[in-house]
């Protein structure tokens, strides 16, 4: 009976004290809210920077939030699309409005269960979303961390595509040299009460650059603070003639110190928003203002023998010999060889060289004529006979054979048959 007694007075005591101090939370309340900011601080730039530092450890960092993705590798990692969300985001601090860091900083290996309670809430972000994350660095895989995210929030510091949209037409703007707009553009960007610091710097120093090219270094001065902000990418420099909005820099500008020479951050980036090409009217290379183009060649004077477009005292290409075919260069051309010399005269084939006999190829002798009984005049002196063959001699190599055969020879007379003389 006292034991029932004390068993119910400790249960009244223990829901006044409850009433006066407020109800503990139970074991089974907890969520995942509570690991939130559980994690070791860490940019995600070192995250993957040194993967295997991190590997096993629960860190927090800040990104900007992109789109879903379906990055998956189940058989090297412990993530598979059955059981996770993926998604990717960007580096915090990255100028995305520039096209290298858009396309190079962006981290797709980030995953969450399709069972947490923050898959919903995932699905609504809009990219450009500035948020916080709580992860599991999981696994290390092509050295890279493949994180499990325990819990994520959005930050009160933001970016926002407005932002991004702003300061990347204001880039147009100054490459084109029109300072006005461009600075119309990066002073609303930098509106955006919520702007978290980083992109708030870079933005400043794009304006203060911009004032700087229009002759303005007062007021650039002003826009950093009194101190040249270091790092960050430059705004895009207009092409000189043409700005729009700038003055010449007055005695207070003048004396104004001018700021330190900075590099580019390490953060990869190039103005994609910028014309690529030249803007109209701008001076080309080597050409001033007042310089008119170079006059245009005389046009070519064409001969008989010249092809279009080629002037007539051009020298000529060399004729190269065609096998089987003889090339003669054309006449009166100072570049070509010198004429071959004509051909000697043939001898006579019955001439017989000082230095020996020589042996002419021999043709066939045409069949004699048939011997028929003609009259013959007695006054007329008898015909010769033909003279006796050469002895014969070693043969002796025949001349190269002229270019022109001569004709043979006639055959010698033959004596006619008389009749009734012995």
């Amino acid at each position: 009976m006292r034991r029932a007694v004390s068993a119910a007075g400790f249960a009244f005591a223990l829901g006044l004290a409850c009433l006066v101090h407020g109800a503990a939370p139970s074991p089974a309340a907890a969520g995942w809210w509570d690991d939130l900011d559980k994690g070791e601080p860490v940019p995600l730039a070192d995250l993957i920077a040194e993967p295997r530092r991190w590997e096993g450890k629960t860190v927090t960092f800040a990104c900007i939030f992109h789109a879903p993705d379906n990055v998956f590798s189940p058989y090297f990692t412990s993530f598979h699309a059955e059981k996770f969300l993926n998604f990717t985001a960007w580096k915090d601090g990255s100028p995305l409005w520039e096209q290298r860091a858009f396309l190079d900083d962006d981290f797709p290996y980030l995953y969450l269960r399709r069972d947490h309670p923050q898959g919903p809430e995932l699905s609504r972000l809009a990219p450009f979303t500035r948020i916080e994350i709580t992860g599991l660095v999981k696994d290390v895989y092509r050295e890279r961390p493949w994180i499990e995210i325990k819990g994520f929030r959005v930050t009160p510091t933001t970016l926002g595509r407005r932002v991004v949209d702003l300061v990347k037409s204001g880039d147009g703007y100054a490459s084109a040299g029109d300072l006005v707009s461009a600075e119309s553009h990066y002073r609303a960007a930098l509106g955006e009460m919520t702007l978290d610091d980083t992109y708030a710097l870079r933005v400043r120093k794009r304006l203060a650059d911009l004032l700087r090219n229009a002759g303005r270094a007062k007021e650039a001065a002003g826009v950093e603070g009194g101190a040249p902000i270091l790092g960050g990418t430059r705004s895009p420099a207009p092409p000189p003639g043409l700005l729009t909005g700038a003055r010449p820099a007055a005695a207070a500008d003048a004396a104004a110190a001018p700021p330190a020479v900075t590099t580019d951050d390490a953060l990869p980036g190039s103005d994609y928003a910028a014309p690529t090409g030249a803007a109209p009217g701008a001076p080309r290379p080597g050409v001033g203002a007042g310089t008119p183009p170079p006059a245009a060649p005389p046009p070519a004077v064409l001969g008989e023998d010249d092809l279009p477009g080629v002037p007539a005292d051009a020298p000529k290409a060399p004729v190269f010999p065609v096998p089987g075919r003889s090339a003669a260069p054309a006449a009166g051309d100072p570049t070509g060889p010198p004429p071959p010399p004509p051909p000697a005269p043939l001898p006579p084939t019955d001439a017989r060289p000082a230095t020996g006999p020589v042996l002419v190829p021999q043709d066939p002798a045409p069949p004699p004529s048939p011997v028929t009984d003609l009259p013959v005049d007695p006054a007329a002196p008898a015909p010769q006979p033909p003279p006796p063959p050469p002895a014969a001699s070693a043969p002796v190599a025949p001349p190269p054979a002229p270019a022109t055969k001569a004709p043979p020879p006639p055959p010698p007379a033959r004596s006619p048959r008389l009749s009734g003389v012995r």
